[in-house]
């Protein structure tokens, strides 16, 4: 696995303590990271997965999730996928969640930190680059 990998997948499990899950069609388990502030998602659940390796061979990160709205069919590794007809599935997800974040990065800027109100967190604007998202999709 490279430095860092996007995993499409559906959950197929989740560890009794929350801290990892299975991706159906993938031997191991991945769990999130110290930094992951975003909620755990349930079985059954269709995500997109940004992870890295760990120190200990086969031990795998998560750095970042988002929910998809359909399911993905097997696991993808978006990072690895050849240039085909497939591939360019693939990039044109890629392509749409980048959109999508630059999107809730953009809106977000517009919400800076006062000293009354704090900014807007990197869990909010992931919030937000899903919702657009699934508006994308639909």
């Amino acid at each position: 696995m490279a430095a860092s990998e996007t995993l499409i997948g559906t959950v197929e499990a989740v560890t009794k303590a929350q801290d990892g899950i299975r991706l159906a069609g993938r031997e191991g388990w991945l769990n999130f990271s110290q930094g992951y502030a975003g909620r755990v998602p349930d079985i059954g659940e269709h995500v997109t997965l940004r992870v890295s390796p760990g120190n200990i061979a086969g031990k795998y990160w998560i750095n970042a999730l988002s929910l998809l709205p359909e399911a993905p069919g097997t696991v993808q590794q978006l990072d690895t996928q050849p240039a085909s007809a497939a591939g360019s599935t693939s990039r044109d997800l890629l392509t749409l969640r980048c959109s999508a974040l630059k999107s809730a990065c953009k809106l977000a800027s517009g919400h800076g930190a006062t000293q009354s109100q704090p900014g807007v967190t990197a869990a909010q604007v992931l919030q937000v680059a899903d919702k657009f998202l699934e508006w994308l999709l639909a």
